[in-house]
């Protein structure tokens, strides 16, 4: 994008630790380095953005397809979830969240 920095923000790294500690207490920050910065794109959907996965579901007859859009590293994380998730509300004939 014409204009965007893609350099670190070194401003925000007491933001990045906090939410980090969040999750993971024991955290060395002694090996926490910058790496790199890019574009995170959104989902809208009439008009609607969806700042996490989308799950979109077709079903008619017996055909079911299964479209999820939006999965990045931080969901493959919890890809096994995400499988239960799906397979249930096919297996079930449940909405999918």
């Amino acid at each position: 994008m014409e204009g965007s920095s893609y350099s670190v923000n070194m401003g925000k790294t007491e933001i990045f630790i906090k939410k980090i500690r969040s999750y993971w207490l024991n955290l060395d920050t002694e090996k926490i380095d910058p790496d790199y910065v890019g574009l995170r794109p959104k989902i809208q959907i009439n008009k609607k953005i969806f700042n996490d996965i989308y799950i979109d579901k077709y079903i008619k007859n017996n055909l079911r397809l299964v479209n999820c859009y939006g999965v990045e590293s931080l969901e493959l994380t919890s890809s096994s979830s995400l499988a239960k998730e799906i397979s249930e509300g096919i297996l079930n004939g449940r909405n999918i969240k």
